[in-house]
């Protein structure tokens, strides 16, 4: 038991020690990622409603209830560096661009 702990121990303050030299080293000289654009929007979705009359005195009962899927929220960042790529014949900085303008 008592060697038990003193591994925990060293495991602990190994990772506490790998942590911190990391985040010394991360805090050199790299410059701030700047963004050109960012947004969001949702996307597609499909209602269903139950048969039958909601009563909101039976939450557990299906009757009436709504149902909502394929739904989709998307945030996004475009960098000002960002790479050409291409997505369906057309590079994404593009499209994300004409989104944001349009």
């Amino acid at each position: 038991m008592k060697r038990a702990k003193t591994l925990l121990s060293l495991a602990v303050l190994s990772l506490l020690a790998a942590c911190t030299a990391h985040s010394i080293s991360s805090t050199g000289a790299s410059a701030p990622l700047q963004i050109q654009a960012q947004g969001s929007f949702a996307a597609g979705g499909t209602v269903t409603t139950a048969p039958g009359t909601f009563d909101p005195r039976k939450p557990m009962v299906a009757d009436g209830q709504t149902y909502h899927g394929d739904h989709a929220y998307v945030f996004y960042q475009v960098p000002n560096s960002a790479k050409s790529r291409m997505l369906k014949g057309l590079p994404l900085r593009s499209r994300l661009t004409r989104r944001i303008t349009s």
